[in-house]
């Protein structure tokens, strides 16, 4: 029986012009004690940013212009200073952060206000509250 459950992530390419895969999970992937980490990883260079991103089934899409790196840098530089190996990690996303959490955190601190995606019901409307601005203030 299928679930209906996604993992959300961001295909984006910001002012330094590389198309980078924004994705969060658990570390150690299996096990007891995980953490919430945020990864970027740049998307193969054979890929098109498109074709990455229906690969994954993307739910929305900002377009690829001027107006959006700024968005994006702050994204990346989200995850470049995301606390690694601190946050508790919970795979439901409701008492603890979960992968949907992340990206949404992402969505919120870039500005771009995506709606969320489909099946990503679990953690995509995690309250950051106090833990966010331990984090990033």
């Amino acid at each position: 029986m299928a679930l209906g459950l996604n993992h959300a992530f961001w295909v984006a390419t910001g002012s330094d012009g590389v198309p980078t895969t924004l994705s969060g999970g658990p570390e150690p992937p299996y096990g007891k004690n995980e953490k919430l980490n945020e990864w970027a990883t740049p998307v193969h260079k054979d890929a098109t940013q498109e074709a990455y991103a229906q690969a994954g089934k993307a739910s929305w899409d900002s377009g690829i212009s001027a107006a959006v790196c700024s968005a994006v840098d702050t994204m990346e530089n989200a995850v470049k200073n995301w606390p690694m190996n601190l946050i508790p990690y919970s795979p439901l996303g409701l008492w603890l952060p979960n992968s949907n959490s992340s990206a949404s955190l992402l969505n919120q601190i870039s500005g771009f206000n995506a709606p969320q995606p489909p099946g990503t019901f679990l953690g995509w409307n995690f309250n950051w509250g106090a833990m966010f601005s331990a984090i990033f203030h």
